[in-house]
């Protein structure tokens, strides 16, 4: 099954490289460079599934107005439904 996948993700090299390697396996994908341009990206485009770097995935306040004002409210778009991941290179804190 062939997903519509936006990647948001700061890192040059790990946007490009998740967007390689989920086109590779069949899926369509988007990317953003920060949380402001992947708001933008869903209320513009219907998307399946949206990966976001969990160290600034929605930073500050845009996550009170940005993509969890959009989940909340009624908007006029293509989509009503996708699911949300974030994801993360930093290692957990040493217990």
């Amino acid at each position: 099954m062939s997903l519509r996948i936006l990647v948001v993700e700061q890192g040059l090299h790990a946007r490009e490289g998740l967007r390689d390697i989920l086109a590779s396996d069949g899926h369509e994908v988007s990317v953003a460079a920060d949380a402001a341009a992947g708001l933008a990206r869903v209320t513009s485009q219907r998307f399946d599934l949206l990966l976001l770097d969990a160290e600034e995935n929605i930073p500050g306040d845009l996550a009170e107005r940005g993509v969890v004002a959009v989940l909340k409210k009624p908007v006029d778009v293509s989509w009503s439904r996708f699911e949300l991941e974030s994801l993360t290179s930093r290692r957990p804190p040493s217990a």
